[in-house]
């Protein structure tokens, strides 16, 4: 939430395109969907930098999106000409993934109890970006993230985290690339920073 503005600002120097992934928000829910993956978020974002002509890019990767950033490098190298991945949740490659996300699973859970996938989203966000955050976030734009709870709950979490490419796929990498983590980071993304840094 923090990053809308940090977007508009570069989108009056560069083109910035952003998207709803499949499934969420805007973006609809296609026939038959009932599983995802990584590879399968990363050929879409390939997919939609080849299709509007702006390949290749340089790549901003959040969370979730630092992780299929990750994979454009390895597998659509074409396309992305930098990048920088911002915190992405690796738990396959920190030593206690279950202590390390104690954390969000106790939020999604509680938001689970009180609101169900929407109550989760609410829980989840709060927690990821504060609740003064959250809180001046427009009505509309935390509605239409609420309602990527089926989405998130029912299909995402847990699928991405356990994401691990071999270590000669990383080595491998030749585009240049950042990770990206701040002193107020949580001690996860400092432990998943330093394993892709030595990769």
């Amino acid at each position: 939430m923090r990053r809308a503005g940090e977007a508009e600002q570069c989108r009056r120097r560069v083109t910035v395109p952003t998207y709803d992934r499949r499934g969420t928000s805007r973006s609809p829910r296609p026939d038959d969907w009932e599983t995802t993956s990584v590879a399968e978020q990363a050929d879409d974002a390939a997919a939609l930098l080849s299709a509007l002509g702006l390949a290749p890019a340089a790549v901003y990767g959040n969370s979730y999106g630092a992780i299929f950033t990750l994979d454009l490098l390895l597998r659509h190298p074409g396309v992305v000409r930098s990048a920088v991945l911002h915190e992405p949740p690796m738990g396959s490659v920190v030593a206690d993934p279950a202590a390390a996300q104690a954390g969000v699973v106790a939020a999604i859970e509680e938001g689970m109890a009180q609101g169900g996938p929407a109550g989760a989203v609410d829980r989840f966000l709060r927690l990821a970006d504060g609740d003064a955050t959250w809180d001046r976030l427009p009505t509309s734009l935390r509605d239409r993230l609420m309602s990527n709870g089926e989405t998130l709950v029912g299909m995402e979490l847990g699928t991405f985290e356990s994401y691990r490419p071999a270590d000669e796929a990383l080595a491998g990498i030749t585009t240049p690339a950042r990770l990206l983590v701040s002193e107020n980071s949580p001690p996860f993304f400092h432990e998943v920073a330093a394993w892709l840094a030595s990769a």
